[in-house]
């Protein structure tokens, strides 16, 4: 009777870990099965705003990847652009800083040559 009380005991401390571990892969198959629903949904979002208008249900998945690959090539080129863009700005705002700089130090040095010659 004891050693089936302490096989009993012990069948039931295995059933105990296997529940927690059964409840602990539930949870974690809840949580996968959310992120898949945001990541679906997120691909939805992305695909309706790119994809031509009545094309999304007749294109291949095959062709879908296409296009939005080449929506994103495009999204790359244009920002490529504008960094382009952004950086001949600063340049020459640089520029444009040093020779008002040059500019206000020539017009100081021309003020002490005034000073000078008045005293």
């Amino acid at each position: 009777i004891l050693e089936q009380s302490r096989a009993h005991a012990e069948t039931a401390a295995q059933c105990k870990v296997a529940q927690t571990r059964l409840e602990e892969l539930e949870c974690k198959l809840l949580k996968a099965n959310e992120s898949l629903a945001r990541m679906e949904s997120a691909q939805n979002t992305l695909e309706s705003s790119v994809l031509p208008k009545g094309e999304n249900r007749d294109l291949s998945p095959s062709r879908r990847a296409e296009h939005l690959l080449k929506v994103i090539r495009e999204k790359e080129e244009s920002s490529m652009q504008v960094l382009d863009l952004r950086n001949q700005l600063n340049k020459e705002a640089s520029k444009r800083a040093d020779m008002v700089l040059e500019h206000e130090t020539e017009k100081l040095q021309l003020r002490d040559e005034l000073a000078k010659q008045r005293t």
